[in-house]
């Protein structure tokens, strides 16, 4: 049994079909979620972490139907870190990763040893230790894209979803935050823009088109030239990575001769 398996999965708002049947799994490895702008992937991630109720289809968590779980249940079952996360400039860092645990029931600052441990586990793992008492208005980008990481870790889950995590953030701390995330060793979808970025820390890859699943494997299976024409409209060549050894991509504009 996998730990998240998405099963046929279809979402219309408004009379117009978003996604359409879209079936994945995923089992202690990172599904990258890839396509061009408008295809359903932020969509798709909602159903998932339960923003976004689909028109068709199941979302299972270890083994159970994520809908018909109760919200703090499937909170702790399942976290996201999204790009409209809600500001927290008020608080500190520490205050910040502590509202991560609401979901076992506690309330900030009144929460018990195992809390205090899991915020501080959370915390390590993140690397946000060393900024635990600063406010979150004086982080830069990159620093709060791990705090939020931090937070969605003091949940203790066992899937973790990702929306764009890398956006307006520098080279560095796109890497930095990748690799951290590979490090966890957690189940992960991931939606990124950036598609070497895909091939280097994606175990999988699902390519999403007008809505639907077009191609799911390994990066190296799934991101050849002719996929990248049809879908991206790109003309591509593909190369390894001198320094890691995975797929590296180098494309242009599909018109350009």
């Amino acid at each position: 049994m996998s730990d998240l398996e998405v099963q046929g999965i279809s979402v219309e708002l408004a009379g117009r079909r978003i996604i359409n049947q879209i079936t994945l799994t995923a089992s202690t490895d990172i599904v990258g979620l890839v396509g061009p702008n408008g295809s359903g992937k932020s969509t798709l991630l909602r159903t998932i972490y339960r923003m976004l109720r689909p028109t068709k289809g199941h979302i299972l968590a270890e083994g159970r139907d994520v809908w018909g779980m109760r919200s703090r249940e499937a909170a702790r079952v399942i976290a996201a870190v999204v790009q409209d996360s809600p500001s927290d400039l008020e608080l500190t860092v520490t205050e910040c990763v502590a509202t991560g645990r609401v979901p076992h029931g506690r309330l900030l600052g009144a929460g018990t040893s195992d809390d205090q441990a899991a915020v501080e586990r959370a915390m390590n793992a993140a690397g946000v230790t060393h900024f635990a008492d600063r406010g979150i208005s004086t982080l830069s980008g990159g620093e709060r894209q791990r705090v939020q990481l931090a937070r969605a870790l003091a949940q203790e889950p066992s899937i973790l979803v990702l929306d764009e995590p890398t956006n307006h953030l520098d080279i560095q701390h796109q890497l930095s935050l990748l690799a951290l995330v590979r490090s966890l060793r957690i189940t992960t979808l991931i939606t990124l823009h950036d598609l070497n970025l895909a091939a280097a820390y994606c175990d999988r890859v699902v390519v999403l088109f007008e809505g639907s699943a077009v191609a799911t494997g390994t990066p190296q299976d799934v991101l050849t030239p002719d996929l990248l024409q049809q879908v991206f409209g790109v003309k591509a060549a593909t190369m390894t990575n001198p320094l890691t050894g995975r797929l590296h991509l180098v494309y242009t504009d599909g018109n350009q001769q």
